[in-house]
Formats: C-alpha cells, structure tokens, sequence
C-alpha cells in the first residue's frame, strides 16, 4: 500500500501539468521588411552562414522554405562541375500556441521569431 501513494501522486501531479500545445503549421500575416531580416538572420545562424537571401513571398504562401547552397559559376557564366553533397535544408514555420517558431527540419533546431504574427494553416485531412 505504501508503494501506491507515491505513484497516485506522480500521475496526480502530471495532469496539472495540462495539455500541451500542438505545433500547427504556420504562415506570415505580416511579411514587413523587419520580419524578413529576423527570418533571415535566424535561418543564418542555424546554417552558420553570413547571409540569407529571402523571398518576399517566403512564408506567406507556404509554411516551408528550402535553402540551397548557392551554385558557383566561373568568369562566363557556367555552372562549375563538381561533386555536391550536401542536401538542401528546410525551415518550417509554425505556431505553437501565441507565438511563431522557425524550425530547421535536418536537426530540430528552433527559433522564437518574435516581429512575426502568423497564422494557423489548417490540418489536411488524410
């Protein structure tokens, strides 16, 4: 009877805890310039890079945007030959209860984008 208090207890105490929020994903209802560079400045520092170039549209039609390495090209114009490993990455944004996180699929990595209002997408239905 002893080893039943605590227990009752512990599960007592984790449905205080109330549900927790669903991730949903997420499109911009205000794409002003100062979200774009917090966007951008955040997808920059999850690939280490010094600068992202975004799309004005980026995020408002689509909760996805995939980032590519940019394709070298020589004095003329032509793509350099060469052997690419590295697979696009791509961000998510989404809502998670008030706020609008950017996510980096390839390694979880997340970011508050705190200028940024955006909206529920509805879930498609399989």
């Amino acid at each position: 009877m002893k080893t039943l208090l605590p227990l009752s207890l512990i599960v007592l105490s984790a449905c205080q805890l109330g549900p927790t929020q669903k991730d949903l994903d997420a499109l911009l209802l205000n794409p002003s310039a100062e979200v774009q560079a917090e966007l951008a400045s955040a997808i920059s520092s999850m690939l280490n890079h010094d600068k992202i170039l975004l799309k004005v549209d980026d995020f408002v039609k689509s909760s996805t945007v995939t980032v590519e390495r940019v394709v070298l090209k020589d004095a003329n114009g032509i793509r350099l030959q060469g052997l690419e490993l590295e697979m696009p990455n791509v961000f998510k944004l989404i809502k998670r209860g008030d706020d609008c996180l950017l996510i980096r699929l390839k390694s979880d990595q997340e970011r508050l984008i705190k200028t940024a209002q955006c909206k529920a997408v509805p879930e498609v239905k399989k």
